[in-house]
C-alpha cells in the first residue's frame, strides 16, 4: 500500500496516550492512509513497563495491537478511514553512530530519533516524528525529519498517582468508621516552649549538715507563756508544739536536705501540660478508657509552689476548749457518684509515671481538655515522651498520641539558685511565679501543692 504519510512514535504515545484508534489522526493526515511504526526502542520502553502499577494496563493493550504482527502480518488495521491508519513495526538498518555526533546512544530518545533515519519508507512518504516531550522532537527537527508536537487532546483524563488512590481509600475507610465507631483524638500542648532543664550539683555531707544547722537556727520554737492572758486571749498554750517541732527537726528537716536537690529540681523544671480529648466521630464512645504515661520525667494533677527552702517550721496551733481528736472521724466515706457523660481522672497523679481517664459514654463531637503538669527529671538522659492511649468498648484496636518535650540539661550550684543566708529563691523561675502571682490573687482555680509536701 503506498502511505502518504509514516509516523514514527516515542513511547510516549503507546504509554500517556488514548488508545491509538481514539488518537485524532486527521491532525497528522487528513488524506492519509498513515502507516504508524514502533521502532525496537520504543517496544524495550514498552516493554519495560508491564509490570508498572499505573502502566502496566496500557503497555499490555498497545502490546496487543502488535500481536498479529508476531503471525506474519505486514500492518495491522488501526482505523479503516478519515483517514486510514495501519500499525507495524520498525525496521530501521544499522545504525551509523559515527555518522550522527549530535545523538547520543545511550540515550533512549536520540535512539528512537536515530531509528527513524535509518528506517526505509515507501517512496513519496514523508517521515514525521511524534512525541509530546521537547527533547526528542528537537532532536527529530534538527536532523530534518518532520515533527508534530500532540497535544492535550492525545492524552487519556489524569488518572489518580499511586498515593492519591491510597488517600482516596483511607478517605472512604474514614468515612465509614465515622459512621459506625467513636474516632477519638489525643493532643498534648505546652502552654510554653521548654527552656533549660536545671540539674542542681549535689552537696556535700558537711555542707548538708551546714545546711540543715543553719535553717534551725533560722527556725527557733516558738516560745509559749502558760498565763491566763495567753491561754485565753492569745490562742491559748498548744502543748503539742514541743514534740511537733522535735520531730521536724529531727526527722523531717534532715530528710528534706537530704533530697533537697530533687525537691527543688522538681520544682524549677515543671511545664504545664494540656491533653484535649476529642470523639470526631458519629456515634459515642462506650467505656471510654485513656491511659497516660511519661518517660524521662514525672507527672502531678497540680503545680508544686514555693517561696523558700523549706519546710517550715510548726506553729503553735489555736486554743480549742475541746480536743480535735474528742469527736472520732467516720470510718465510712461514700463514694461520689459519676455522671455517664463525666470525665473522670480515676486516680489524680502524685509525681507518677502516669494516670487514667475514663468516661462511660464520650459522645460524639465531644471535647474534654485535662490539664496537668510535668517535670522533665533533669538527671535521666534522653527527652520527656508522652504517650496517651485510648480505648473503647466500641473501637477497634487503640488510638495513640504522643508529645516530645526536649531537655537542654544545664548544671547549676544551690548556691547559685537559693540565698541560703535568707534561705530565699535567687530568681524565681517563671512558671513558679507565675502560679504564686495566681495563689495570691485566688483567681486561677488549678490549684497547687506546697513545696516539700510528700505525695
Amino acid at each position: 500500500m503506498q502511505y502518504r504519510t509514516v509516523a514514527f512514535i516515542d513511547a510516549n504515545v503507546a504509554l500517556q496516550c488514548l488508545d491509538l484508534k481514539q488518537l485524532p489522526w486527521s491532525e497528522v493526515d487528513r488524506q492519509g492512509p498513515i502507516l504508524v511504526l514502533a521502532t525496537p526502542t520504543v517496544l524495550k520502553q514498552v516493554e519495560a513497563r508491564k509490570t508498572d502499577g499505573r502502566l502496566g494496563d496500557h503497555a499490555r493493550r498497545f502490546n496487543n495491537h502488535l500481536r498479529p504482527l508476531l503471525q506474519g502480518q505486514d500492518a495491522v488495521p488501526i482505523r479503516a478511514a478519515a483517514p486510514q491508519v495501519d500499525l507495524a513495526l520498525g525496521q530501521p538498518a544499522v545504525i551509523q553512530w559515527p555518522a550522527c555526533p549530535d545523538l547520543d546512544p545511550g540515550d533512549s530518545d536520540a535512539c528512537i530519533v536515530a531509528e527513524a533515519l535509518h528506517t526505509a519508507v515507501p517512496d513519496g512518504a514523508r517521515k514525521l516524528f511524534i512525541s509530546q516531550d521537547i527533547w526528542p522532537l528537537n532532536l527529530a527537527r534538527r536532523k530534518g525529519l518532520d515533527i508534530h508536537h500532540l497535544g492535550e487532546s492525545w492524552l487519556r483524563p489524569k488518572e489518580l498517582s499511586e498515593a492519591e488512590r491510597k488517600a482516596a481509600a483511607l478517605a472512604r475507610q474514614l468515612e465509614e468508621l465515622k459512621s459506625s465507631q467513636p474516632i477519638i483524638g489525643l493532643k498534648f500542648s505546652a502552654k510554653e516552649p521548654v527552656s533549660a532543664v536545671i540539674r542542681i550539683d549535689d552537696l556535700t555531707a558537711p555542707e548538708r549538715e551546714a545546711l540543715v544547722d543553719r535553717i534551725r537556727l533560722a527556725n527557733p520554737i516558738t516560745e509559749q507563756r502558760l498565763d491566763g492572758v495567753d491561754r485565753f486571749l492569745a490562742g491559748g498554750y498548744d502543748a503539742s508544739l514541743s514534740g511537733r517541732y522535735k520531730k521536724w527537726s529531727d526527722k523531717t528537716l534532715p530528710k528534706h536536705i537530704a533530697e533537697i536537690e530533687r525537691r527543688l529540681e522538681a520544682v524549677i523544671n515543671q511545664v504545664e501540660l494540656r491533653l484535649v480529648i476529642t470523639n470526631e466521630g458519629r456515634c459515642q464512645a462506650d467505656s471510654l478508657l485513656v491511659e497516660v504515661s511519661a518517660e524521662g520525667g514525672w507527672l502531678n494533677d497540680l503545680p508544686i509552689v514555693a517561696y523558700g527552702v523549706g519546710p517550715a517550721a510548726p506553729q503553735p496551733r489555736p486554743y480549742s476548749p475541746v480536743p480535735s481528736n474528742h469527736f472520732p472521724q467516720a470510718s465510712i466515706q461514700v463514694a461520689r457518684t459519676h455522671g455517664r457523660h463525666e470525665v473522670v481522672i480515676e486516680r489524680p497523679p502524685k509525681r507518677a509515671r502516669g494516670f487514667r481517664i475514663t468516661c462511660d459514654d464520650f459522645r460524639q463531637g465531644a471535647q474534654h481538655e485535662i490539664r496537668f503538669v510535668a517535670c522533665l527529671d533533669p538527671r535521666v538522659e534522653g527527652p520527656l515522651v508522652l504517650r496517651a492511649v485510648a480505648t473503647a468498648r466500641n473501637l477497634s484496636g487503640e488510638t495513640e498520641g504522643t508529645a516530645t518535650l526536649t531537655k537542654r540539661i544545664e548544671s547549676a550550684s544551690l548556691e547559685a539558685l537559693v540565698d541560703l543566708s535568707r534561705l530565699h529563691w535567687k530568681w524565681i523561675p517563671l512558671f513558679l511565679r507565675r502560679w504564686i502571682d495566681r495563689c495570691r490573687t485566688k483567681r486561677s482555680g488549678f490549684d497547687f501543692e506546697w513545696f516539700g509536701e510528700d505525695p
